[in-house]
């Protein structure tokens, strides 16, 4: 049923024509604000241009949502992470020669849970899919789904909702269960059917558990950046971006300022506009942001009782349960890593029971599981995304670029038109370095290069 072509990878390629954006001067005049991915991805992007890009993070560490956990040779990543085969992160992975590992989900023989009840997972035409949706309703979700893979234009401008409103109630239940699959988004009013629709078929060219988890990406991007000639400074907390004679004035907790041409913020939303206090229109960006959030409940085992329930979606209830370790490398030997999830719709609150919820799929699926647990992982309410394409904004999330900030540029899972979750921040990232580059570029013309006065400190008045 699900049989969708792969789409042409979303990466930005610098032809030679790009070349005149290469940064000249040996200074630093481009500053990185967040360590995350799309810090990490501008920082890497303009480094390998030629830049010396100064990248901020407040923590002691990079990675942000992208660290890892090793306990005991668990893997626990900050709930369950996928990278997408054609998506903007894949494709700025291999064009670095950054090398990792991994395995998908063997969705083939996935199980849907309707209740408590698993089923065979409907994704391709076949007798034995058509229980617990009937004929009917099975005819019609194959009829959607060849539509979908033949028209990547359905859904444009309406809600994920309208979009698939002409179906069977269980038809639309198994769709919007894909799709909060594939978008972690669990709002089929307010998403725009088209980017989820996207994201699905997206989703369905490949996905992959990365060995070691997504501190190994991290690890490798960081030692990549730095190599190109990034200067990471962890420990340091911007307080404040300033616009003053046509430069970023950057303040620092210990009370430094330094002088940039252009600074790329790369921050949650609230924080981003709380940096930047001068942006009226990143204020308004900020208040308008809808995050993505679940409920993420990680079981680290000695063994597990069953080997052929290794995936499972929830059909009528939003839940996931995935064993990551079973194709990629995140548990010692013998043992296992089952992922379990709640999609929290945009106002929900969590709850605890939503966790017994989740221990209770495991119950199903994998009897005696508790007889073998070390370790447990918790997430509440945990922000897999800061934003996502409603189809009131046209599909669109924020803009990469600020009118009222001119030398200020964003990225993030929340900003761009270009993708979702870990792609959107990379696609985003790209954007905004090529737009710092630009800038500083220009700028250039206009000065005796070397003679920039880049990264200066000092202080700065209102």
């Amino acid at each position: 049923m699900l049989k969708f072509a792969s789409p042409a990878a979303t990466r930005t390629t610098w032809a030679a024509e790009d070349k005149k954006l290469e940064l000249q001067m040996g200074g630093s005049e481009i500053a990185i604000v967040g360590g995350g991915i799309a810090g990490l991805t501008a920082a890497l992007r303009i480094g390998a241009a030629g830049g010396r890009p100064i990248l901020f993070e407040a923590a002691p560490e990079v990675g942000g949502r992208a660290q890892t956990r090793v306990i005991d040779g668990f893997c626990l990543n900050q709930g369950p992470h996928a990278l997408y085969a054609g998506g903007a992160f894949h494709a700025t992975l291999r064009e670095f020669k950054i090398p990792f590992g991994g395995g998908g989900p063997d969705l083939p023989n996935g199980l849907a849970l309707w209740g408590r009840v698993p089923y065979p997972l409907p994704i391709r035409r076949s007798n034995r899919y058509v229980e617990p949706l009937g004929e009917s309703a099975a005819e019609a979700l194959a009829a959607f789904f060849e539509q979908a893979a033949a028209d990547d234009d359905l859904g444009r401008g309406v809600a994920l909702r309208d979009a698939i409103g002409s179906l069977p109630v269980q038809a639309r239940t198994v769709v919007e269960a894909f799709v909060r699959l594939s978008t972690y988004v669990h709002a089929p009013g307010e998403l725009d059917a088209k980017s989820a629709l996207d994201q699905l078929r997206l989703s369905f060219a490949g996905t992959i558990y990365v060995d070691g988890g997504w501190r190994v990406l991290v690890e490798r991007m960081l030692g990549a950046a730095t190599a190109a000639g990034a200067v990471i400074r962890s420990s340091e907390r911007v307080m404040r971006v300033r616009i003053r004679e046509d430069a970023c004035w950057i303040d620092l907790r210990g009370g430094q300022t330094e002088r940039f041409a252009a600074v790329i913020l790369t921050v949650s939303p609230k924080r981003a506009a709380a940096v930047l206090e001068d942006s009226a229109q990143l204020k308004t960006m900020a208040a308008n942001a809808r995050p993505v959030r679940l409920m993420s409940l990680d079981l680290a085992v000695a063994t597990l009782p069953r080997t052929d329930a290794n995936f499972a979606l929830g059909m009528d209830a939003p839940t996931y349960l995935s064993v990551h370790s079973a194709v990629s490398k995140l548990a010692p030997a013998g043992g296992a890593l089952v992922h379990l999830a709640r999609y929290l719709a945009p106002d929900e609150q969590s709850s605890p029971d939503h966790f017994e919820g989740l221990r209770q799929i495991a119950d199903t699926l994998h009897p005696g599981w508790r007889e073998h647990l070390l370790h447990e992982q918790r997430l509440s309410a945990a922000t897999v995304a800061h934003d996502f394409p409603r189809w009131t904004d046209g599909g669109r999330r924020a803009a990469y670029f600020l009118d009222d900030a001119p030398g200020v540029f964003l990225a993030g899972d929340w900003v761009g038109e270009k993708g979702m979750l870990a792609d959107a921040a990379v696609a985003s990232a790209q954007d905004a370095a090529a737009a710092a580059m630009e800038r500083v570029q220009n700028r250039s013309t206009c000065h005796v290069p070397g003679q920039l006065p880049i990264a200066t400190t000092g202080t700065l008045s209102d």
